[in-house]
């Protein structure tokens, strides 16, 4: 049987959360859906999990990683699925990719679903991706790979992730994607279906290096739109000043609450 989906998962010091993803997406694996795992040289016990793991559907490396785009092109190189998935350590699924999800995948090259229950400080908060926001991709440097599918032969086409951003990589991409004269991505939009929850503990999350996300976000909307989205640097300034006042963390997350009710 073909391999229609390769879920991608990149991890380094984390087993607790490449345990917590297993569990989420062990009933979805099988000869269509098969698990990469690109190690980058854990110490913590993460390569001794997989190694007695009983998982046939399971492919995976422990060496070291320039940086996280660098080990998602590893797993991207290593795929044999039709599409790509890339829910790294501590993501869930929250929902079982059974042979019927697998036949209603079409033949786009891009398949977008919604996100949920980002959990800030025990926080758990719902967030929905605007449904134009393709549109307005300056706007986003934050579209959530883990809950896009995209298809191989699309990175054969534009290119791998580019390993000279560390934070940004991945906006780069979807940038480089939907602003390239030759090539026009086809994507389908499933934004009525959660698929996918994962946990605000990754670098974007952290407010001390907005500075640095800033730089990479102002060197990609230079680049490919030949000019800077004033609110998006804003946000990453303020980010970064709320940092260094005590206390401020939890007033914003106090606040979400607040606002979401």
């Amino acid at each position: 049987m073909k391999i229609k989906l390769s879920i991608i998962t990149v991890v380094r010091n984390d087993k607790n959360g490449l345990i917590q993803t297993y569990n989420s997406i062990k009933s979805s694996l099988g000869e269509a859906v098969e698990w990469i795992v690109i190690d980058g040289k854990s110490t913590d016990g993460t390569m001794f999990f997989l190694e007695n793991l009983d998982c046939p559907y399971l492919k995976w490396i422990h060496e070291s990683d320039r940086n996280m785009y660098d080990a998602m092109n590893k797993g991207t190189l290593m795929a044999r699925g039709e599409y790509l998935q890339f829910l790294n350590a501590g993501d869930s699924l929250l929902k079982s990719l059974d042979q019927s999800f697998l036949i209603g995948l079409n033949t786009t090259d891009l398949i977008f679903y919604n996100i949920s229950k980002l959990n800030i400080n025990g926080i758990k908060i719902n967030w929905s991706l605007p449904s134009d926001f393709l549109n307005h991709l300056v706007k986003y440097p934050s579209i959530p790979h883990q809950s896009t599918f995209i298809k191989k032969e699309l990175f054969e086409k534009v290119g791998l992730y580019c390993e000279n951003f560390k934070y940004l990589g991945d906006y780069e991409f979807f940038c480089r994607v939907f602003n390239n004269d030759k090539y026009n991505p086809s994507c389908t939009f499933r934004l009525d279906l959660v698929l996918v929850s994962f946990i605000c503990n990754g670098v974007t999350f952290n407010y001390r290096l907005s500075l640095k996300l800033m730089k990479e976000c102002v060197v990609i909307q230079k680049q490919y739109y030949n000019k800077i989205y004033i609110p998006t640097i804003l946000m990453y300034i303020s980010k970064y000043v709320l940092s260094y006042i005590p206390g401020t963390l939890k007033i914003a997350n106090s606040m979400r609450r607040i606002i979401k009710h």
